[in-house]
């Protein structure tokens, strides 16, 4: 390598964010366009596409996640797993960044409030706090997910 080539190259500096440029931009383009699919899943699910009506049901709200009823195992069991392909594919555009994991929480927490905040307009669903933390917490799941397989091909990259 050249000294003009070692000048030229990108140095870690502490405490910034910096993308791993090694991955290919296909891999990263894919991942953002599983993203968005999913993401288009999401509301085409969880959003209510019809009778809705012109005030919001304020006191139809489950505040409390976990307490506030009706608590359903089955519901918040398929609100983790819907949410894990979400976290996966959020980490794996993300390339790997330091905050990755963070960055695919609050997403998920900004995704699933939204979401849920169409439910107040309708006649037939309702918003529920343990929807959200149900769907962080499948977020959070997904993307150690993301970040452990990244981790150990990492490994296996460098083995080889």
């Amino acid at each position: 390598m050249s000294q003009v080539q070692a000048d030229l190259q990108v140095r870690p500096v502490k405490g910034i964010d910096v993308p791993d440029t090694t991955r290919p931009l296909a891999e990263t383009a894919i991942a953002r366009l599983r993203l968005a699919l999913w993401i288009a899943l999401i509301v085409t699910v969880v959003v209510p596409w019809g009778r809705f009506i012109d005030h919001p049901h304020w006191d139809r709200v489950q505040w409390v996640p976990f307490i506030t009823p009706p608590v359903k195992l089955f519901d918040v069991v398929a609100n983790v797993f819907f949410y894990v392909p979400y976290g996966y594919w959020y980490a794996r555009q993300r390339q790997g960044t330091r905050y990755a994991l963070t960055a695919a929480m609050v997403s998920a927490f900004a995704v699933s409030v939204c979401t849920e905040a169409t439910q107040l307009f309708s006649q037939r669903r309702f918003p529920s706090l343990t929807d959200v933390a149900s769907n962080v917490a499948g977020a959070y799941v997904g993307a150690q997910w993301a970040l452990s397989w990244r981790r150990r091909s990492a490994v296996l990259t460098s083995e080889a």
